[in-house]
């Protein structure tokens, strides 16, 4: 049986990046990310923000189911599966805890070290200096 991943992180650590490139070690995969499942709102989109509203835990947990079935179904058709979405302290991602029952699947929790973090996060906002 093909595997599951679900890579969890906070934002700019390579989650996607690191999602891809584990996709792309198997004949048949697939890559989901959870953010690209949330871009799909068109309308009331919610952001993490401060407090966290009940529209924004409702998409995050609609979101998340999407993405274990999404996996099931494509996992069932002969697909390895990698998940990426942000780690969640809110909820520690037990949207996923049924999917976490299987054998095949594997939890992968992307923490770099605080200076890494940094540097990704400067390059990503396209600033040349931390702070800025």
């Amino acid at each position: 049986m093909n595997p599951i991943f679900l890579l969890a992180g906070a934002p700019a650590v390579g989650k996607s990046t690191s999602a891809k490139a584990l996709a792309g070690k198997f004949p048949k995969s697939i890559h989901i990310s959870v953010d690209a499942l949330r871009d799909m709102v068109v309308s009331g989109f919610a952001l993490p923000g401060g407090v966290w509203g009940a529209e924004l835990i409702e998409q995050l947990i609609v979101a998340r189911t999407s993405a274990a079935h999404m996996a099931e179904i494509y996992n069932k058709a002969g697909f390895a599966v990698v998940i990426d979405d942000f780690w969640d302290p809110n909820s520690s991602l037990n949207e996923y805890e049924a999917l976490f029952q299987k054998p095949n699947v594997h939890r992968v929790l992307l923490f770099p070290n605080q200076q890494a973090a940094e540097a990704r996060n400067i390059k990503r906002s396209g600033s040349s200096e931390a702070g800025a």
